[in-house]
């Protein structure tokens, strides 16, 4: 019995956990921190951080890269503020003619989550590679691999961007809403009826209990 409960109490923690705002932002900032230093540790082993390497397919030098990364983050955490300063401003708007569903709605959709993920993620890791270029004379070094990463990281934020203003303008749509509500009642209503007959078939008539009492009651 207290494993069983021990076990429901870790699913339902799960389960809110799972269904919050910052989890999957916080697992794509871990990933992307991971993933800056092993570029960076590839860069090394390959030196193709040398910048006087004529075969290197990257052929900026400390100062391009500092730049190319400080304008990636910069950006990045301004869009990332800006964009989702005004969208609460959008739902809190909406909220007030449809109900605050819409504001429960918008904190456990999974792309929105994805979204800010990904402009957080981008932000912290260009970061992160930022403070491994090096430009002093006799010890200079560019992370090539890890600089060209976090441009199309930029290149997919762009995009990821296009989306969320696609995405977030249709989620606020009165039949996008009266949608999601008759999806969410269809699926309580058959998770209670597929419960009812399980505890039907398990039920027992208490101690006692003569049936030729009930036939002679009934005839």
């Amino acid at each position: 019995m207290v494993t069983s409960f021990s076990i429901t109490r870790v699913f339902a923690f799960w389960d809110r956990l799972n269904s919050s705002f910052w989890f999957v932002p916080a697992l794509m900032v871990v990933v992307a921190v991971a993933l800056s230093f092993l570029l960076i540790e590839v860069d090394t082993l390959r030196d193709v951080g040398r910048t006087d390497d004529a075969n290197a397919f990257y052929t900026f030098g400390p100062e391009g890269a500092r730049s190319i990364l400080s304008v990636i983050a910069t950006s990045m955490i301004t869009v990332a503020s800006l964009i989702f300063s005004i969208t609460m401003l959008s739902l809190q708007l909406a909220s007030l003619q449809f109900g605050p569903r819409v504001l429960d709605n918008f904190m456990r959709d999974r792309s929105n989550q994805i979204v800010l993920g990904t402009f957080i993620a981008t932000f912290l890791y260009c970061l992160f590679v930022l403070r491994s270029v090096r430009g002093m004379e006799g010890a200079s070094f560019v992370p090539h691999l890890a600089v060209g990463f976090g441009v199309v990281l930029a290149a997919a934020s762009v995009a990821v961007l296009i989306y969320f203003i696609h995405h977030i303008a249709t989620s606020i749509r009165i039949e996008t809403l009266l949608a999601k509500l008759a999806r969410e009642g269809c699926a309580a209503v058959d998770c209670l009826f597929d419960e009812r007959p399980e505890q039907g078939a398990g039920y027992q008539m208490p101690d006692g209990f003569d049936a030729s009492e009930l036939w002679g009651h009934t005839t």
